[in-house]
């Protein structure tokens, strides 16, 4: 191998693209040399031809949801969140290199919504017709390389389909990738290598590649397959015997690799994650491709009379379901937003992830993989059709590498389809195909009925799945004791943050745990029923953030959810900590579920749930009178009488032998004087991709939060920075999420913010409100710390690609020389560029 030669190279193409809201339809052929045009293989007419003029395009960078820019309206249904959706284009121009001729050059699209319809260099590609999957398309035959450029050109359909009942967003939303490789190389999602804990305690690696050939002729290839330490250190290699990687098949290389007995476990607290490095190899051992996965130790199993066992120690589910969807960007989050919000689960002490209801993006199981967080990992469709079982397929090659990964669920309240025979059926062939592709982890499916008959859904899974329906614990467990049963989705309490009383003209919702859905329950009664039941494996509460769309139990303008145990921002409501008190058993928690700049008259009798864990007592005072002390209430906390009065209420939490164990209080604050900035971190990537949230609050002249402000607030960025986006988790807001301004709700607000590519220096936030001192926070670049690398922006300019060139003449032709509308032979079609050349002896003109 040639020294430090470049086997593969994955370059984000997130950068650098142009933008188009609305559709562009090509006209019908008004003629016969058009029908001839529109016609062929590669278009030389409209917007998917490289010669198009896109120079009044809207330049941006992906992840991009194009419907976040539009104001929620009344005439828009609220379950998708009020915003108008539509079609949209895309185009990305871009240049490959002499050097990369002789690759096999890959397009990967993670994900558009809804439909998607890819263009290259004015052929068609690869279509999408999914918003979860990816999909990809090797553009090697259409490349152009050197001085000429290719263009990509993508048309997003999201208002003829959807594929859910939440809000979907639109656009490229998820990331694209460019792969430079070899012809004879290892496929997109062509490597599994899950380790599995052999019966004497060994543990192996089960190594299988898929590999194609887009080469020349047939190589005989074989794989080395290295074990990496999270050291550096290589701990384990194997190297498989020759195989024939015939051209334009999938070749599959198999073999079993020990590896050593001392490797580190993958665990919640511990999540050790190992590499194993793939080489593709010729006959003369020279490598042709080099590509790496993550790995991690650790086994699973169910128990139907103990749940979940997690390296052989019970561990139940302290679970979320989550749509992809934050404020500011809606679909389109990054990935440090992801980890953002993957944080304040952790914080809370949720320690599995459901993908409701859709595959997740592939960093958001990166992260998962990081922070020791368990996955029910989902599909969109339960269907047989072969397109669906196609998304199924690629579901479970892409993401059986993961150690977070424990569940594969393959349908979402599917009655009464599901709780028929028909069900079973479809169930048993979705089920024996995951199996076939992975027999290490478990199946199920999140049931909303049905499954009481003798043939449903639930027979052929491992794990049965009860959204709700707390009552038919009990029941189903008599009539399927050998069963295993997790809550995969319950509570679906309600709530707005920061509010006291429910309201409503006001469209609000207590933040005190006392609201629900009629179908589910607060989280006190929902967990309780779990808890008390060791025989279930846990529960995945619906949700752990609000999302737009399904704005229950309010019509417009409310647009967005209630259900979230943190707002649309991921700021906390009070159920975060309820939550919280029960899953984080290293915490003394203890806080009060109100604030104290209640608008009642002295004396009101007010109702105050104190939430508190590992406390035998709990005692509340205002203004230094003792209210009341009271033996702590393990699911249902404690609530206290309270008559207003303004101050200081402090709650005080006892051991059994009498031992302050926390102390919490809350107080009445003055009037709202200046603003306060605060980020959640310092410092950021200069890759307008890394994106860092920003709270923003208001306090009095004591320096204490005002919990009501409500004060609207103008950003300005001074710097190599932008806002990408503001919000403020109401769910009646009809401000926009990309504007420099943002109102205050119930005391807080937040904005993002992004470093331009390769930018230097600091950015400086200012804030200002009317009547307010004003604030300013400084995150610093970081030069040159991107997590991946980039393709570069060509220059812009318009390039005319489309050509016809005459035969040569030996006289000087008549300039206005006429070619027939219905002549399409006499010139010849030519792309000018290298190896366009023009040879004649006698004849000097053309």
């Amino acid at each position: 191998m040639e020294k430090n030669k470049i086997l593969r190279e994955e370059l984000c193409l997130n950068r650098g693209w142009l933008f188009h809201d609305g559709d562009i339809v090509e006209l019908a052929a008004d003629g016969h040399k058009k029908a001839y045009l529109q016609s062929k293989t590669r278009s030389t007419t409209g917007v998917i031809s490289p010669d198009f003029n896109d120079s009044d395009w809207q330049p941006v960078n992906l992840p991009h949801d194009f419907v976040t820019s539009r104001t929620p309206v009344a005439d828009v249904p609220g379950w998708c969140g009020c915003r108008k959706r539509g079609v949209v284009w895309y185009r990305r121009h871009f240049k490959l290199e002499d050097s990369d001729r002789g690759k096999n050059i890959e397009l990967l699209f993670e994900g558009a919504s809804t439909l998607a319809k890819v263009y290259f260099n004015g052929a068609p590609v690869v279509s999408s017709e999914c918003g979860y999957t990816s999909f990809r398309c090797d553009v090697t035959p259409m490349a152009e390389y050197g001085a000429c450029l290719n263009t990509i050109a993508v048309r997003v359909d999201a208002e003829s389909a959807h594929e859910g009942w939440w809000y979907e967003g639109g656009g490229l939303y998820r990331d694209v990738w460019l792969i430079k490789r070899s012809t004879c190389h290892f496929l997109t999602d062509g490597i599994y290598a899950n380790p599995l804990k052999g019966a004497d305690s060994v543990w192996h690696i089960p190594f299988e590649a898929e590999i194609g050939n887009t080469g020349m002729e047939n190589n005989t290839v074989k794989v080395l397959a290295q074990l990496i330490a999270p050291d550096g250190n290589v701990i384990a290699s194997m190297e498989s015997t020759p195989a024939v990687a015939s051209l334009f098949q999938t070749t599959k290389i198999s073999m079993d690799m020990t590896t050593p007995a001392d490797v580190a476990i993958w665990d919640l607290d511990t999540p050790v994650l190992y590499t194993i490095k793939a080489t593709l190899l010729d006959e003369k051992g020279v490598a042709l491709d080099v590509t790496n996965v993550r790995c991690g130790f650790r086994t699973i199993a169910f128990d139907p009379d103990h749940g979940f066992f997690l390296n052989g120690r019970h561990v139940k589910f302290y679970g979320t379901c989550n749509h992809q969807d934050h404020a500011g960007v809606g679909v389109a989050v990054p990935k440090s937003i992801e980890r953002f919000r993957l944080l304040k689960l952790k914080e809370m002490g949720c320690n599995a992830y459901r993908c409701a209801h859709n595959p997740p993006s592939k960093s958001l199981l990166d992260l998962c993989d990081e922070l020791g967080i368990m996955v029910m990992d989902e599909t969109r469709h339960y269907s047989t059709a072969e397109v669906y079982l196609d998304q199924l397929i690629w579901l479970v090659k892409r993401d059986r590498n993961h150690p977070s990964v424990v569940l594969w669920s393959i349908l979402n309240e599917e009655t009464p389809l599901a709780g028929r025979d028909v069900g079973y059926e479809m169930a048993r062939k979705m089920c024996g195909i995951i199996k076939n592709l992975d027999k290490t982890r478990f199946t199920t499916g999140a049931m909303n009925g049905g499954y009481f008959s003798d043939l449903n859904a639930t027979v052929p899974m491992d794990v049965t799945g009860i959204n709700y329906w707390i009552h038919s614990y009990d029941p189903y467990r008599e009539f399927c004791p050998k069963k295993c049963i997790v809550s995969s989705e319950d509570a679906s309490g309600l709530a707005t943050r920061g509010e006291v009383v429910s309201d409503k003209e006001a469209k609000t919702l207590a933040d005190n745990d006392s609201e629900a859905v009629p179908w589910g329950a607060n989280q006190r009664k929902a967990w309780r029923e779990i808890d008390t039941r060791p025989w279930m494996a846990g529960c995945f509460v619906w949700t752990g953030f609000d999302y737009r769309g399904e704005p229950t139990p309010y019509p417009f303008p409310a647009n967005s959810s209630y259900f979230g145990l943190l707002d649309l921002c991921g700021f906390p409501k009070n159920s975060f900590y309820v939550r919280q008190a029960w899953w984080r058993k290293d915490l003394n928690v203890l806080k009060i579920a109100t604030h104290w700049n209640r608008d009642v008259e002295a004396g009101t009798p007010l109702q105050v749930l104190v939430i508190s864990s590992n406390a035998a007592t709990v005692e509340l005072s205002l203004n230094g009178r003792v209210i009341g002390k009271q033996p702590t209430d393990y699911y249902e906390m404690n609530t206290f009488e309270v008559p207003y009065e303004p101050g200081v209420l402090k709650a005080v939490s006892y051991t059994e032998e009498g031992y302050i164990l926390a102390q919490t209080s809350i107080e009445t604050t003055g009037p709202a004087v200046a603003l306060k900035l605060i980020p959640d971190r310092s410092q950021i990537a200069d890759d307008a991709y890394d994106t860092i949230p920003v709270t923003v609050c208001a306090v009095d002249a004591a320096g204490r939060t005002v919990p009501d402000a409500n004060n609207p607030v103008r950003f300005s960025i001074l710097g190599d920075g932008v806002i990408k986006g503001v919000g403020n988790g109401d769910p009646t807001s009809l401000e926009s999420e990309l504007a420099p301004e943002r109102k205050l709700f119930n005391g807080l607000a937040q904005v993002l913010i992004q470093a331009t590519v390769d930018g230097r220096g600091k950015i400086t936030l200012h804030a200002e409100a009317d009547g307010l001192a004003s604030a300013e926070t400084v995150i610093t670049i970081l030069p040159g710390t991107a997590d991946r690398k980039y393709v570069g922006n060509p220059p812009r300019f318009r390039a005319f690609t489309d050509w016809i060139r005459s035969s040569f003449f030996k006289e000087k032709p008549d300039p206005n020389l006429f070619v027939g509308e219905d002549d399409m032979n006499s010139w010849e079609r030519i792309t000018p560029g290298p190896g366009i050349l023009f040879t004649a002896k006698d004849e000097a003109y053309m």
